[in-house]
């Protein structure tokens, strides 16, 4: 699936570093969400200019913890995250319609 998860950090518009707000990358990603110490940090929503979107838990600017990516290939993943990848219980449907439900280690089904 790739990395996804890093992000550098931000200056936050109008100074705000702790709480709601939302920050677009010069690439055109954006992030809308809870921010901590200038970074993305609690729960917040991710679009990405190929129309990929994660929604869910940001640790440190890190997508980590519980959330659903909707991937630009068509298919989606619902569960737990680290660094980017599903990582942890979760299921993830596919395009063609399959479903798999269990393990995860690194972006890899175990």
């Amino acid at each position: 699936m790739g990395q996804l998860g890093a992000f550098s950090k931000p200056v936050i518009q109008n100074n705000l570093v702790n709480g709601q707000s939302t920050y677009e990358w010069p690439d055109g990603t954006k992030y809308t969400g809870e921010f901590k110490d200038g970074q993305p940090h609690g729960k917040g929503t991710i679009v990405w200019t190929n129309g990929q979107t994660y929604t869910g838990d940001i640790l440190h600017g890190q997508i980590t913890g519980n959330g659903t990516m909707n991937y630009h290939g068509g298919h989606t993943y619902v569960g737990s995250f680290f660094n980017g990848n599903p990582h942890g219980q979760g299921t993830m449907q596919y395009a063609n319609g399959s479903v798999f439900t269990g393990n995860w280690v690194n972006g890899e089904r175990e």
